[in-house]
C-alpha cells in the first residue's frame, strides 16, 4: 500500500493523490450460546483520487476532449500502485457542476460528464452514442459537428470523415453516421486511455446495475468545493462580469474519481446516490438538514471552502467520502513575480493587465522594469496584458502559465505550453510549430528539443532561430496574421522571477 500521507501531484488538467490511511478501529464481538454468527461490514473507504478538471471538457459540454490523457495514465498508475494481493482498487466516479443556474440541469450535465468519463473507461461506445444523439432539455450539452472534427483530429485523420473510414474498413461516403461515429468513438477512447480499459463487472464499486448505479453518478451543484464571497457574489452578478464568474467557479466543474479499498464493493440498489440520468429527488434525500445553509450562506469578504470550513457539501454521503480528500481541496496560494514581454521578449515597462486567480479579477500595472507581483491560488494562473495607452482596447498578450512543474506528469508539455507553443490540437502538432519557428528540423519528437527547452524554460537564453520560417512580429498591439513566435519564456532571470511574454 502507499505512504500514510497524501501526496498530491497536480496533473495539467486534474490532480492524483493518494488518501491519508484511515485508522481502522478494533472490531468488539460478544460470545453466543447460539448457533450464531457476528456480522462485521468493511466500511466503504476511498484510498485514492483522480480529478479531471472543466478544462477537460468542451464548455458547459460533456464532450471529453483530447487532452485528458495524463488524467487517464494518473489513474492507471494509482490502480496499479493501490493493489492488494494482486487485487486493484474498484472505482466509482462523481460529476459536478457550478452552482449557477438550474439544479436539475447541472444534474444532468454533472451525470452527462460522469457518464462520458465511464463510456470511455470501459470502451462503451453506445454510452458516447446515446450522449451525442440527446441533449439535455432537448437544446444542451450538443455534441455534434465539434465533437467529431476534434476526434478526426486526434486520431491523426484531420477533419476528413472519408479518410477515417476506408482507413477503418467504412464505405467511404463521407457521412458520419452511427457506425462511423461507433469506430471514431473507439479510437478516440484507445487514444486518450491507452491501454487503461477497466471492466464494469470487475473494476467498478458496484458492477451490476446496467446503467452504472453505484458506478457512475452525477452530483450536480450540491457539493462545491468553494462559495464565494458575498463582495465576490455581488460584482459577479453584474452580467458583464459572466466570463469572469465561470473563471472562478471552475473548481467547482469537476469530475472525480475515487479508487476504494481492495475488497469494497457495494449492492447497487442499497447505493444512496441516484443514477446518472435521474432527476435531484435522490439526492436531495441525502442532504444535511442544515443544506440551505451550507449552499447559500456567504462571508462578507471571503471565500467558504471544503478545506477551511468542512461546510460546503450539501450531500452527507459524499461528505462522508470526501470532504477530507486531496482532490477535493483548493490549492494554496503563493506570491509570484512575473516580467511581461512583447512578443520580441523585451519586458514592457508599465504594463496593464488583468490576472485571474483564485477570486476577483486583479488588474496590477507592472513597473517601469516590466515586472509585477500578483498572488496566485493552485498551480497556474491567466494573465492578459498589452502596451501602456492600450488599456481600453483588447489586451493584445494572452497567456495560462503554469507556476510549477516540477514532480508533476507532463513537465515538457507545460513547459512547452508556458513558452507560447500551445495553440495546436495536439503535443506533436506544438513541438512542429516550435520547431518551424527556430528552424529545426520538424521532427515532431519532443527528445528532439527537450533538453534546450528545459533550459530555455527555466532561465536560459532564447533558442537561436537558425532558419527563421516564420516572419518576425512587430510590436503593434494589432494581432499579426500567421504563426507567431513565442511570446516568451514564463523562466527565471537573474533575480529568480518568472518571465513571460
Amino acid at each position: 500500500m502507499a505512504a500514510d500521507q497524501p501526496t498530491p501531484d497536480t496533473i495539467s488538467g486534474g490532480t492524483a493523490a493518494v488518501h491519508e490511511l484511515a485508522t481502522r478501529l478494533p472490531a468488539r464481538v460478544a460470545p453466543t450460546v447460539e448457533n450464531a454468527f457476528n456480522q462485521l461490514v468493511i466500511p466503504l473507504i476511498p484510498i485514492a483520487c483522480v480529478r479531471v478538471e472543466d478544462i477537460r471538457f468542451a464548455f458547459d459540454s460533456s464532450f471529453v476532449g483530447p487532452n485528458v490523457g495524463p488524467e487517464m495514465a494518473a489513474l492507471a498508475s494509482l490502480r496499479d500502485s493501490q493493489k492488494l494481493d494482486g487485487i486493484s482498487p474498484r472505482v466509482s466516479i462523481f460529476g459536478h457542476a457550478d452552482p449557477v443556474g438550474d439544479d436539475d440541469y447541472n444534474k444532468r450535465l454533472s451525470g452527462r460528464r460522469a457518464l462520458a468519463i465511464y463510456g470511455m473507461l470501459v470502451r462503451d461506445t453506445a454510452i458516447w452514442e446515446s450522449l451525442y444523439t440527446t441533449r439535455i432539455h432537448e437544446t444542451g450539452d450538443p455534441w455534434g459537428k465539434m465533437a467529431v472534427q476534434t476526434m478526426l483530429a486526434t486520431v491523426g485523420s484531420g477533419n476528413d470523415v472519408a479518410e477515417f473510414q476506408r482507413a477503418n474498413g467504412l464505405d467511404p461516403d463521407g457521412d458520419p453516421g452511427p457506425r462511423t461515429r461507433a469506430a471514431l468513438y473507439r479510437a478516440y477512447m484507445d487514444t486518450l486511455c491507452g491501454d487503461l480499459k477497466l471492466d464494469k463487472a470487475d473494476d467498478f464499486l458496484a458492477g451490476t446495475d446496467p446503467d452504472g448505479k453505484g458506478d457512475v453518478q452525477g452530483c450536480g451543484e450540491f457539493n462545491p468545493v468553494l462559495i464565494f464571497s458575498e463582495e465576490e457574489d455581488e460584482t459577479f452578478s453584474d452580467p458583464a462580469s459572466k466570463a469572469d464568474r465561470d473563471h472562478e467557479n471552475a473548481p467547482n466543474r469537476r469530475v472525480v474519481i475515487f479508487l476504494f479499498q481492495p475488497g469494497n464493493q457495494v449492492v447497487a440498489e442499497k447505493f444512496p446516490c441516484p443514477r446518472a440520468k435521474e432527476g435531484i429527488t435522490g439526492c436531495q434525500a441525502r442532504f444535511w438538514s442544515d443544506a440551505k445553509r451550507r449552499r447559500d450562506s456567504r462571508l462578507p469578504d471571503q471565500r467558504r471552502t471544503i478545506q477551511d470550513t468542512r461546510d460546503t457539501f450539501a450531500c452527507r454521503f459524499y461528505h462522508r467520502l470526501a470532504a477530507t480528500s486531496p482532490c477535493e481541496s483548493p490549492q494554496p496560494t503563493q506570491d509570484v513575480q512575473l516580467r511581461l514581454c512583447d512578443a520580441l521578449q523585451e519586458p514592457i515597462p508599465h504594463a496593464p493587465c488583468i490576472v485571474r486567480s483564485g477570486g476577483l479579477p486583479r488588474t496590477p500595472v507592472a513597473d517601469e522594469d516590466g515586472f509585477v507581483t500578483v498572488t496566485v491560488t493552485g498551480p497556474r494562473c491567466d494573465v492578459e496584458w498589452t502596451l501602456p495607452g492600450h488599456e481600453g482596447e483588447s489586451f493584445r498578450f494572452r497567456r495560462s502559465v503554469f507556476m510549477t512543474v516540477t514532480g508533476a506528469e507532463g513537465d515538457s508539455e507545460r513547459r512547452l505550453h508556458n513558452v507560447g507553443f500551445s495553440d495546436e490540437e495536439t503535443l506533436e502538432e506544438n513541438i512542429l510549430m516550435y520547431q518551424r519557428v527556430f528552424g529545426r528540423d520538424e521532427t515532431g519528437r519532443l527528445e528532439d528539443i527537450e533538453a534546450e527547452l528545459i533550459d530555455w524554460h527555466d532561465g536560459g537564453a532564447t533558442p537561436p532561430r537558425l532558419e527563421p520560417n516564420v516572419p518576425e512580429p512587430s510590436r503593434d498591439p494589432v494581432v499579426n496574421e500567421g504563426p507567431m513566435p513565442p511570446m516568451g519564456p514564463p523562466g527565471r532571470d537573474e533575480d529568480g522571477v518568472d518571465e513571460i511574454g
